[in-house]
């Protein structure tokens, strides 16, 4: 398994294989396991920890039905620069890039052909897709020496409505910025008769028990899955529904007093059936072109520059993206959660008719008003 960074010292990077229902973690190998055709300096190898995960991968997948689909997972987090350059701590905020596979017959004669995968977005379908964060705030006064000094904590979603299958971000912060302070994140759903029904939190690949509460450090984004909730409490949430979430802090006492400083923060969002995410209002088309990259050694032609047969091989008005995920996790404390859409399109070629040509790829949008532009073909990595 192969990855190719810019810098790889500048991130953290997971790797993982999922099919069915199971997960394979993959380490960063020091050497690739086999020769890597057109490897670089950039080019990271990533393999299973040990023999025994590799045993269990092959069972997986002999498990599997021809045409069942395997993903590649990659997930990509920038690692933390020491103050002053960066004062900031890890956040739980991940970026994921997937690709997903299909089971092959091993008996079955291989076709020559190769996938690609292209990835694209739409700066203006982007910024349709900021919204405004939800925010509850409570005050607590902490001695600070002789004085006494009081802070807001503040609990955040990444945005106020949501549906009943949507994804909600949650973190909590104080005036400060501290880190590391430790409280408890607890649900409830309100119907609209007004009664209260307490929630478990999913389980997680990282929380293997549904618990009523869990721990939530300051400054750390919390991931919910609305869907998986209701599957695992057995209850559907509908138009017009309250989700509350509520914060608890225990803080240290202040003396003469013996007693801890409780402090609680409660935030409800509203549950809606119109969609509050928007369809992008475009078309989109996928080109592919062959292009000449090297001189013929033969001819006094020179290469080509621009694509000298262009087909659209896919084609689609307002089509949902691939995925849509948050640009920074420190969105939810300035109000404004910028968002962005990524498209993953793919394609299947055949080999070129001779090494001297290459396929490329274009997106071309057309809005729906008819405006379009002349795109760039920009080369396979």
């Amino acid at each position: 398994m192969f990855l190719t960074a810019e810098d790889e010292a500048d991130w953290h990077i997971q790797v993982k294989l999922t099919t069915g229902s199971q997960t394979f973690s993959y380490r960063r190998a020091n050497s690739p396991v086999e020769p890597v055709t057109g490897a670089t300096s950039t080019t990271l190898t990533y393999r299973l920890p040990n023999p025994e995960a590799m045993i269990r991968l092959r069972e997986a997948l002999a498990s599997r039905a021809i045409g069942d689909r395997v993903l590649v997972m990659v997930e990509v987090q920038p690692k933390q620069l020491p103050a002053p350059q960066n004062p900031a701590i890890r956040d739980n905020f991940w970026q994921t890039l997937s690709f997903p596979l299909r089971m092959t017959d091993p008996e079955a004669l291989p076709l020559p052909l190769r996938p690609t995968f292209v990835h694209f977005e739409d700066p203006e379908y982007n910024r349709q897709l900021t919204s405004n964060s939800a925010t509850a705030t409570a005050t607590v006064a902490l001695p600070e020496g002789a004085q006494i000094v009081s802070y807001d904590i503040t609990l955040a979603c990444d945005r106020q409505e949501y549906n009943p299958q949507s994804t909600l971000f949650v973190r909590y912060d104080w005036s400060d910025n501290r880190p590391g302070v430790t409280g408890t994140l607890s649900l409830a759903q309100i119907n609209a008769a007004g009664i209260v029904r307490p929630l478990n939190w999913p389980r997680t690949e990282t929380r293997s028990l549904a618990t009523r509460t869990i721990p939530i450090p300051s400054r750390i984004l919390e991931i919910l899955s609305l869907a998986d909730l209701q599957a695992e409490n057995q209850f559907t949430l509908n138009q017009g529904d309250v989700l509350e979430l509520k914060l608890d802090l225990s803080l240290p006492p202040t003396a003469p007093a013996i007693d801890p400083i409780g402090l609680t923060v409660v935030l409800p969002v509203t549950i809606v059936a119109a969609p509050v995410i928007p369809v992008p209002q475009a078309a989109y088309g996928l080109l592919r072109g062959l292009v000449q990259t090297t001189e013929p050694a033969d001819s006094d032609q020179p290469a080509l520059t621009r694509p000298s047969a262009v087909e659209c091989v896919r084609f689609a008005w307002s089509p949902p993206a691939s995925r849509i995920e948050l640009i920074c996790a420190e969105d939810l404390r300035t109000g404004i959660v910028r968002r962005r859409a990524v498209f993953q399109w793919s394609d299947t070629t055949r080999p070129t008719p001779d090494p001297a040509w290459q396929y490329r790829y274009a997106v071309q949008k057309i809005t729906q008003t008819g405006s379009t532009y002349r795109p760039e073909f920009e080369p396979v990595l």
